[in-house]
């Protein structure tokens, strides 16, 4: 694959990360009284499965700079960005908080990926 259509790739690929991550911050927010409703949750419980992603967020940023120095960062991105719509997908499908938690976390260590390497990619390939 040419420099340009490897750069062409990532750009794409981070226009859909960044998309699903701003999706994801208004995903809990717009859906809030009807998540209790449907899952039976209360406040608290509520207010932890929006901090969850947080939770991820500071767990993957952990791991973040091992993995980015062992395997090639369109991988990486490649993988996340699939990572995080299978967490998206996962939360409105699922019928247990475990499974409700699980998927928010998972999305907040996908999304930590993109967080940190898309500065480091504009800086690098913007023109």
């Amino acid at each position: 694959m040419s420099k340009e259509r490897t750069i062409k790739t990532m750009f794409i690929i981070s226009c859909c990360a960044a998309i699903l991550i701003n999706l994801d911050h208004g995903i809990l927010p717009a859906c809030t009284s009807e998540l209790m409703k449907d899952q039976d949750l209360n406040e608290v419980e509520i207010g932890l499965l929006g901090s969850l992603v947080f939770f991820g967020l500071v767990s993957g940023s952990l791991v973040a700079g091992f993995v980015f120095r062992k395997y090639p960062s369109k991988l990486i991105i490649c993988c996340t960005t699939v990572g995080n719509i299978l967490s998206l997908f996962l939360f409105p499908i699922s019928n247990t908080y475990l499974v409700l938690s699980f998927s928010r976390m998972l999305t907040g260590f996908c999304q930590v990926f993109a967080v940190i390497y898309f500065p480091v990619w504009i800086d690098r390939f913007g023109k």
